[in-house]
Order: C-alpha cells, then sequence, then structure tokens
C-alpha cells in the first residue's frame, strides 16, 4: 500500500512539475513571438504603446498584464488616434491583437449562406405560387392560367432577387464579415467599392 501512495504522488509530482515547465514554455514561445512581431508595430504606434505602459503597473514584457488591463488599451488606442494615419492604426490594432493572442472573427460564411438560403426560399415560394395558378387538365389540351399582374410583379421582383442573393457569395470574398485590421489594404478598398456598388 505505501508503495501505491509513493507511486501515486510521484506522478502527481511529475505531472504537475510537466505541467508549470509547460506553461512557462508557453509564456517564454508567446513572447518570443510578439518580440519578432513588434517591429512590425509603426513608429507613431510604439511611441504610444511604450509611454503607456511604462507608466503603468505593468512591465514591457508581461504580455497578460498588458494585454489584460483596459485602461493601457484605452489610454494607446486614444493616443495613437491623435498620433497615427488610418493605415498605421488598423497595421498597429492587427500586431496588437496578434501579440495579445485574441481571436480572429470571421463571419463571412454566414454572409454567403444567407444570401443562397434566402434566395432558395424566395425561389420556391415564387414557384409555389406560379404552378398554382397554371391548370392543365389530364384530358385534352385546354390549357388556362389564373396569372394577374400581382405574379407578373413577383416575376420583376424575383428578375432583381436573384442577382442581389447571388452576389453575397463573392461580396463575402473580399473581407466582409472579417476584422477590418486582419485584411490588406487591397482587401479593405475592394470590400468597399464592392458594398458601394
Amino acid at each position: 500500500m505505501r508503495s501505491f501512495w509513493f507511486l501515486f504522488t510521484s506522478t502527481l509530482a511529475v505531472s504537475a512539475l510537466a505541467q508549470h515547465s509547460t506553461a512557462g514554455d508557453d509564456a517564454k514561445a508567446r513572447q518570443a513571438a510578439a518580440a519578432k512581431l513588434l517591429p512590425l508595430i509603426p513608429k507613431c504606434g510604439l511611441t504610444c504603446l511604450e509611454t503607456v505602459v511604462l507608466a503603468s503597473p505593468c512591465s514591457f514584457t508581461d504580455l497578460d498584464c498588458s494585454c489584460n488591463n483596459a485602461t493601457i488599451s484605452e489610454q494607446v488606442a486614444a493616443c495613437a488616434l491623435v498620433s497615427c494615419t488610418v493605415k498605421e492604426l488598423l497595421t498597429m490594432k492587427n500586431t496588437t491583437e496578434t501579440m495579445c493572442s485574441r481571436p480572429v472573427r470571421d463571419r463571412t460564411h454566414v454572409i454567403s449562406y444567407s444570401g443562397i438560403i434566402g434566395m432558395a426560399v424566395a425561389i420556391a415560394a415564387y414557384l409555389i405560387r406560379i404552378f398554382s395558378k397554371i391548370h392543365m387538365p389530364s384530358q385534352g389540351l385546354t390549357f388556362f392560367s389564373e396569372l394577374w399582374w400581382d405574379d407578373f410583379a413577383m416575376t420583376i421582383g424575383m428578375m432583381f432577387l436573384i442577382p442581389l442573393c447571388s452576389i453575397s457569395v463573392p461580396i463575402s470574398s473580399p473581407g466582409l464579415g472579417r476584422d477590418v485590421w486582419t485584411l490588406t489594404y487591397y482587401e479593405i478598398t475592394r470590400t468597399l467599392k464592392v458594398n458601394s456598388v
């Protein structure tokens, strides 16, 4: 029994050391990755970041403290808004979000799916309506319909709806549904052009 407890506590101690070592290695790897990203921050943003972090209780190398401190984020953003251009702001936001390991939001599939599903439902409803008003008797060739002006108006509406719904897939591909700071400048321009058309 004594050997079982010795084995059990030894296993726990080794696993605790391994977890502590892994957590330390993860923190070191994250700091090394952040150090590589630091030169990507524009000079105006780096000045703001340095000024605010040095005046805060966080160390410049303590990413967890700096990233999770709302006051630091607000002060850096306020400083950068005054001293950086829009392109520099987007570059800084993308770099700092990457350094802080924040998730990248991508909802492009929602835009595509909603357009396609909406179009499928509209076409199905339109076809059911039109086919319910067309009558073909099984005996003979007499064909008649109860189509009227409202059905003609719906047909015109469908002619406009199909291109609008079809464009949801190409409209989402350049960047619609994603965080703007994760896009390249070309993707931002293309998204704005596509949306303005």
